[in-house]
């Protein structure tokens, strides 16, 4: 029953993303809208207020679902600390990116040293590789 109640949601949830995302793309081409009559836009629009709320249903029906399943395996209280997991880790991101973004800032501004420093480096072998050219050139003319 449970793996029923599985691919039945599943299907309705692709055909109606399906269906939402062509009604969507077709009603923001301007182009091809302008050349409808007043009735099928109309329609259209009917059929993307339909698909939003079609998804919605949809969206519902699969955490209710999910809800039911976990029901069935008698743990719904871990599933209710993963949700509550799920929104703290959404809702306090930025505290969970702010060392990680000091971390990056300063490997950035390590590695941009280091680049200067080989930079140098190499500026200075160039003029290193020139004076010698030089002065093998000019004992190539006293030669």
């Amino acid at each position: 029953m449970l793996c029923i109640f599985f691919i039945v949601q599943g299907t309705c949830g692709l055909f109606i993303v399906f269906v939402h995302t062509c009604a969507i793309v077709f009603n923001w081409t301007s182009s091809k809208m302008a050349e409808l009559p007043p009735e099928q836009r109309y329609l259209l629009w009917l059929v993307t207020a339909f698909t939003h709320l079609v998804t919605v249903f949809c969206i519902i029906w699969f955490f209710i679902g999910h809800i039911w399943f976990i029901q069935e395996l008698k743990s719904e209280v871990q599933y209710i600390v993963g949700i509550w997991m799920i929104y703290y880790r959404i809702r306090y991101s930025r505290r969970v990116l702010h060392p990680f973004q000091k971390k990056i800032h300063h490997h950035l501004q390590q590695s941009s040293e280091n680049d200067k420093c080989l930079d140098a480096k190499e500026t200075t072998e160039n003029q290193k590789n020139v004076g010698d050219n030089a002065n093998t050139g000019q004992l190539l003319i006293y030669i």
